[in-house]
């Protein structure tokens, strides 16, 4: 019979790490939404002043350190719930006087490791990711013979409808891969012997085949080694919402890796 470390079945674990990342996601959607839709504002406010492209590369500058901050803090804070969790499961299976101070601090170098690797290039994506939208703005609206002063409109009501949407789409992924790569670092710094297996949501809403390429149901319940990468996602991945992943492999997405005693 597979025992799991936190001693919960498959799907029960998975409900409990996503009520975490929910809670995380919530808290951090606001200074998503508010940034991105910043960014739309001053690059409206200066297209109109200046009737000029340029102008979006000052704003992508500013926009880049804002997101990494937002994304370093939800990669804490997530983190943090994830480590605290999965440090103090080893600690209650193995008894007190096995997980020390050195092994909180293997876990946090880890961990740090993925923030300082991971973070940066998320951020700078997710910025890349507002500027392409302002620069089709500002393409359409030049086709369409529009005025610079419609088109710096057309920037800020496009801002205000991305920024809801795209906040908190962010926030979740951002705070799955954040909670998956802190419970894989975690892990990394024991000394137990897991394996590690994924969990999928199991519903009308899981990644199938399809039309697509990747499938999450066909993922449900594939077990590695701790250190190895589940496939059959139909991508090498560490974990669920591992940050190397395909935007349409992680994005968004609910399952979770749930540790497995050996």
């Amino acid at each position: 019979m597979t025992k799991y470390l936190h001693g919960n079945k498959p799907q029960a674990e998975r409900a409990i790490q996503n009520r975490a990342q929910s809670r995380v996601a919530n808290s951090v959607s606001g200074g998503f939404e508010s940034e991105i839709g910043r960014a739309f504002k001053d690059a409206a406010r200066d297209y109109a002043r200046f009737g000029s492209d340029a102008v979006i590369e000052g704003v992508l500058q500013q926009h880049n350190a804002e997101m990494k901050q937002l994304v370093e803090n939800t990669w804490q804070r997530a983190g943090k719930l994830a480590g605290d969790r999965t440090l103090g499961a080893l600690k209650a299976y193995q008894g007190a006087t096995i997980i020390t101070k050195s092994d909180r601090s293997d876990f946090e170098e880890i961990f740090r490791g993925f923030i300082m690797t991971e973070a940066l290039v998320r951020s700078v994506g997710l910025g890349l990711t507002t500027m392409a939208a302002l620069r089709t703005i500002i393409r359409k609206g030049k086709e369409a013979g529009e005025s610079v002063d419609v088109i710096a409109s057309t920037m800020v009501s496009r801002g205000i409808l991305d920024s809801k949407y795209r906040a908190m789409m962010i926030a979740r992924t951002e705070s799955h891969a954040a909670y998956n790569s802190a419970r894989q670092a975690a892990s990394e710094a024991s000394s137990l012997s897991m394996s590690k297996e994924w969990v999928s949501a199991s519903d009308g809403r899981t990644r199938d085949f399809g039309d697509g390429e990747f499938s999450h149901a066909e993922a449900d319940g594939e077990t590695v080694g701790l250190n190895e990468m589940f496939v059959e996602t139909g991508e090498s991945l560490r974990f669920p919402g591992d940050p190397s992943g395909s935007g349409a492999n992680v994005i968004n997405c609910r399952c979770a890796t749930v540790d497995v005693l050996n």
